[in-house]
């Protein structure tokens, strides 16, 4: 399977990202839900901008999936963690009231979890990639009517 290369649909997608957590910054808004999925996508944004950049167009066997979805998932879930933390530290640094929109417990209790994080991106990760892997062996199932063995001489190994 071939690595997406890097499109300008997906760097609009990532300048318009940015203007979404530009919005989110101005108003008084202290959900921490809402500051953590903002993470996450981040997290994943990014994840995908490096990867298309640097080895958009590539092929990778089919086996090395998994591996690389776990250990990629393992990071995009601390990089969501500590991307989560900036957001809500830029929040607090813009408004600078007297009283925090994220108290410091909060912001630092992102960090203390970001092994839970890490292990969250990774089977999330994992649970896309073997989706992904499980609908594309179903239409290749498809395209070849059921048979999974390509072999001419498969009806003679059976007998």
């Amino acid at each position: 399977m071939r690595i997406p290369p890097l499109t300008n649909r997906y760097i609009l997608f990532a300048i318009g990202y940015g203007v979404l957590i530009l919005g989110w910054l101005t108003p008084e808004e202290s959900t921490v839900w809402v500051v953590g999925m903002l993470g996450w996508g981040l997290a994943y944004l990014l994840a995908g901008l490096f990867i298309r950049q640097r080895w958009g167009g590539r092929k990778l066997r089919d086996r090395i999936w998994i591996p690389l979805a776990i250990m990629l998932g393992a990071i995009i879930g601390l990089a969501a963690a500590g991307l989560t933390f900036l957001l809500m530290l830029m929040k607090n640094v813009q408004h600078s009231h007297l009283v925090l929109d994220f108290s410091n417990e909060i912001t630092l209790g992102i960090l203390e979890r970001a092994p839970l994080w890490a292990a969250t991106g990774l089977f999330a990760n994992l649970a896309f990639v073997l989706i992904y892997l499980t609908v594309r062996r179903r239409e290749w199932d498809d395209e070849t009517d059921g048979r999974t063995w390509h072999r001419p001489d498969y009806h003679r190994m059976v007998e």
